[in-house]
């Protein structure tokens, strides 16, 4: 979880989505073939893992070493790559529901949908943000005083309907 954290999000956040997409099972796969615990698509999976391969920054452990080739049955690299694709889609959509939409739906269908009126996964926003609140809220009773994706949320709301 330490990558969803280096990458800016709320890893609660990350873990609501794991549970989501595949119910914490690392061997899950779906049956329209996405794999592992953030459920990645072999084909966005191969994309990122080539990036990942191209760009130094990336493809570097903390110590500087390079990285081997990301595989999508490894649990650590299932989630960075998941983590950098959901990150991909929040730069896109700037907004991190319709970026919780597009990770299940896949962007180009989101945005038909989304352009169309068409059905949105509903079911499955409500069940990210639920888990990530009971998560965040037992973050909060241990007195953990980092600012949840929530909060930051909610204070954007507030500062733009004060404007």
């Amino acid at each position: 979880m330490k990558k969803a954290a280096n990458m800016g999000h709320d890893p609660f956040l990350i873990l609501s989505l794991i549970s989501a997409e595949s119910s914490l099972k690392p061997t899950a796969k779906s049956k329209v073939g996405a794999r592992g615990l953030m459920q990645i698509m072999p084909s966005t999976f191969q994309a990122l893992a080539d990036r990942v391969e191209k760009d130094p920054m990336l493809g570097r452990t903390n110590d500087g070493e390079p990285t081997s080739r990301p595989a999508i049955h490894n649990i650590e690299d299932n989630i960075c790559l998941g983590t950098m694709y959901f990150t991909n889609l929040a730069l896109r959509f700037q907004n991190f529901e319709d970026a919780i939409c597009a990770y299940n739906l896949g962007p180009t269908l989101f945005e038909k949908r989304k352009a169309n009126g068409g059905p949105m996964p509903k079911k499955y926003l409500a069940k990210i943000l639920a888990r990530y609140r009971e998560l965040v809220q037992a973050r909060e009773s241990r007195n953990d005083p980092m600012p949840t994706l929530f909060e930051m949320y909610d204070h954007r709301i507030m500062v733009a309907k004060a404007d």
